[in-house]
């Protein structure tokens, strides 16, 4: 056999040898993806939806307003055995009354209350997600740069104040030494820590997410990018996805923009009929990321979102769960206790 004909037999064998480890590979990704739902204050209503679903959840988000405190959520999340994601707001539920605009907050004026974070985070002591002024860019949050008439807030409420309220809040609630904190904050155009504090913030196991919508609410402008702080303050990129604005695009676009080099997470999604291909389609898309961890269920206030009202998409989501298809149940900080959900 001449040396022209072994060539050609060993370049078809190492081509052969290629393309079979290409076909072995899964399309699906081997990290866990964490389905949770969101909080409505009652331990309940959560174990309702468990008993539903036959899945116990992992991940349950818990929504506060700026400057209330954890003394009954951190009872509520270590009963329901879940990971927390505490979304901060800047409004109070029932007034409506802006509690502090972004602005406030980068100068300094809520210190008090994320130094009291820091400290209850770091107490509570598991892992937790903290998802500050989640939707961004959703006119009808009163951090957002514009309002629901498209008109911007002004000041105050500007891209960059929102920016580098984000970043102090980030800056804080991580902890760390007080002159180490201030050093930091100074260097990015912005006042030391305020008021009095021990000399050391505590360090908590806190996962802070960055979530913007997909897309601009229609406003050229007032894209995700507009409200990047930049990725040394973010640790999870994460973003809201509900089958009334289907906009797949946006959200492709979006992970190409922002999702690609962090943990990711569809921080809310929900269901407002009965769409079980939706339901269907949302998860392999997390599935097939690589590096989408999470996917959060809006349940709402109201009945509006509850899964109960779309019995087809429910029983799609039952399957799904059921498949354990990379859906786990339990984060590392659980599975000691409890390495089934019903056992």
């Amino acid at each position: 056999m001449s040396k022209l004909s072994r060539g050609v037999l060993v370049l078809l064998f190492l081509l052969a040898s290629a393309l079979s480890l290409h076909v072995s590979t899964p399309t699906a990704q081997a990290a866990p993806v964490y389905y949770g739902i969101t909080d409505t204050g009652k331990v309940s209503n959560f174990k309702r939806e468990e008993q539903r679903l036959q899945f116990h959840f992992p991940l349950l988000q818990t929504f506060h307003p700026w400057g209330n405190k954890l003394n009954q959520a951190i009872p509520r999340w270590n009963r329901l055995q879940v990971r927390p994601m505490l979304h901060i707001a800047t409004v109070d539920d029932e007034t409506r009354r802006q509690l502090i605009t972004p602005e406030g907050i980068w100068r300094g004026q809520g210190d008090g209350y994320l130094k009291r974070l820091n400290r209850e985070l770091a107490a509570y002591g598991k892992p937790v997600f903290l998802r500050p002024m989640g939707e961004a860019n959703r006119l009808w949050n009163a951090y957002s740069a514009y309002n629901f008439r498209g008109h911007r807030r002004g000041s105050k409420h500007s891209f960059t104040d929102y920016k580098q309220a984000f970043r102090r809040i980030y800056t804080i609630v991580k902890g760390g030494s007080r002159r180490a904190i201030s050093k930091q904050l100074k260097s990015l155009r912005m006042p030391g820590l305020r008021g009095r504090s021990k000399r050391l913030l505590p360090q908590p196991k806190v996962n802070v997410i960055w979530s913007p919508l997909p897309g601009n609410q229609g406003i050229r402008g007032n894209g995700p990018v507009s409200y990047w702080p930049g990725g040394r303050f973010v640790d999870t990129v994460g973003t809201s996805f509900f089958s009334a604005w289907p906009e797949w695009s946006s959200l492709n676009r979006f992970y190409r923009q922002f999702g690609r080099n962090k943990p990711f997470s569809i921080s809310e999604w929900g269901l407002n009929s009965d769409d079980p291909g939706f339901a269907s389609k949302l998860t392999y898309w997390c599935l097939r990321r690589s590096n989408c961890r999470s996917m959060v269920y809006y349940r709402g206030f109201d009945d509006g979102y509850e899964l109960r009202n779309y019995p087809q998409s429910e029983n799609t989501i039952r399957q799904l769960l059921d498949s354990k298809q990379s859906l786990l149940e339990f984060y590392p900080e659980w599975l000691r206790e409890n390495r089934r959900w019903d056992s």
